[in-house]
């Protein structure tokens, strides 16, 4: 048996925004059928005019098996994602808003911080660099070896920018990403004393 998580977004857009109306839905489900080859459909409508009713669409055509549903429609959370990437990969590319579109439940900025922190080559992707990096990136940034605009984002960028990511992971941290300690001196403090 699977046990289904899908993130609010993607059940809005199958719901809501793809159909508007009860036949609608049946009419899409029909269609599927007709779509994975199907020779023969059947529509059961019980009881439907009341509340807790059923529709059984079944049909003979080819339909998915548990990997195409895992792999195409599930949710991951960042672990997840994380071990899939690991096991499948050499190196991940992310975009750091296709949580936006509904099939992610976190920003890529998560993503790549913890592909950092088993030493594994990922480098991010972000349209909008300058808001992202002052704000949804912030948090994960000192663990994003390397974060390019989509602007710059081609294959030689994405393969230097591989590079330099496995050169920190290394160990061989450039002066661009080392930290830098801060000297603050705080002078003349009041306080005020209550009556």
């Amino acid at each position: 048996m699977m046990h289904f998580k899908f993130s609010p977004k993607i059940l809005q857009r199958l719901g809501e925004e793809l159909i508007q109306n009860p036949d609608q839905g049946i009419i899409e489900l029909v269609k599927n059928s007709y779509d994975a080859d199907a020779t023969e459909c059947t529509v059961e409508l019980i009881k439907t005019s009341a509340i807790g009713g059923s529709i059984i669409i079944s049909d003979n055509g080819v339909g998915m098996d548990k990997d195409a549903i895992s792999e195409g429609w599930l949710v991951y959370n960042v672990n997840e994602l994380v071990s899939i990437i690991r096991a499948n990969t050499q190196g991940a590319v992310c975009d750091h808003r296709l949580s936006n579109s509904g099939f992610a439940n976190f920003y890529r900025a998560e993503l790549v911080a913890n592909l950092y922190d088993f030493k594994f080559p990922s480098l991010l992707i972000t349209q909008y660099t300058e808001m992202d990096t002052s704000f949804s990136i912030r948090k994960w940034r000192h663990k994003i070896p390397v974060l390019l605009s989509r602007e710059e984002a081609d294959a030689s960028s994405i393969a230097k920018g591989i590079e330099d990511c496995t050169l920190e992971l290394s160990g061989k941290i450039p002066s661009t990403r080392k930290p830098r300690r801060t000297i603050v001196r705080i002078t003349n403090i009041n306080v005020a004393k209550k009556l």
